[in-house]
């Protein structure tokens, strides 16, 4: 799959495998929870060609 940016790809990359809180992504991107949250609708937009989602709660961000 191809991203428009290195973040979503890191972004996917990070949430492929595991459920990890906004707090924590943000974290290791180096980005606040904002753009975590913005980044998470962005790659949606793009799985959902695929059938695919990531789902974004209060708590942490599930794939």
């Amino acid at each position: 799959m191809r991203f428009p940016n290195q973040r979503l790809a890191q972004l996917f990359t990070l949430l492929r495998n595991e459920t990890l809180p906004q707090d924590e992504l943000a974290q290791r991107l180096s980005v606040s929870t904002r753009t975590v949250r913005a980044d998470i609708t962005a790659l949606n937009t793009l799985l959902a060609q695929y059938g695919a989602q990531f789902i974004l709660t209060a708590a942490a961000v599930i794939s």
